[in-house]
């Protein structure tokens, strides 16, 4: 359906698939790989929206997550997860929520957490050589780049919007 919007020039910007999972046997990520990449020939970036894991075993639903997340960002295609439901006493199934109801968070937040904001959270520094310049590897985003020479700090912002390298310039002084 899509394919045929798009060849008859309906302006799509992208393709977003829903994210339910519920059971003890949830959907392996050989799978999901496999799924995505059923729309990747029609050339429109994937958004996996209102992802959540429906089960009682907490273990499990944490896993789950942290398998789910690290199979979507390892698709270049895919560019981004939302959750659905976050907090259990405000959504349909409490058991999918990531908080519990006084917001203590449950191990699929931890999971998340520790992916977004820690393997996968570019923090860096890098001193320059003779040339005045470095090389910092970082993932996909926004940032704020900071320099420092003779005691004069300049920032600069910065997009990193594709897999492709770039290089900025900021003088300082």
């Amino acid at each position: 359906m899509v394919r045929s919007l798009k060849d008859g020039g309906a302006p799509i910007g992208g393709i977003g698939i829903q994210g339910h999972f519920a059971g003890e046997q949830l959907t392996p990520p050989a799978d999901l790989v496999t799924l995505i990449n059923k729309f990747t020939g029609i050339g429109l970036p994937v958004a996996i929206t209102e992802f959540d894991v429906g089960t009682t075993d907490e273990q499990l639903q944490a896993d789950y997550t942290r398998d789910f997340l690290t199979t979507m960002f390892s698709m270049p295609q895919v560019t981004g997860v939302s959750t659905f439901g976050f907090w259990e006493g405000d959504t349909w199934d409490p058991k999918r929520a990531l908080f519990r109801t006084d917001y203590t968070p449950k191990p699929n937040a931890l999971a998340w957490r520790d992916l977004i904001y820690g393997k996968w959270w570019t923090k860096a520094s890098a001193t320059t050589g003779p040339t005045g310049s470095t090389t910092v590897r970082g993932f996909l985003g926004d940032y704020t780049v900071k320099v420092s020479a003779g005691g004069v700090t300049k920032e600069a912002a910065v997009s990193m919007p594709t897999i492709a390298g770039k290089a900025i310039t900021v003088v300082v002084g």
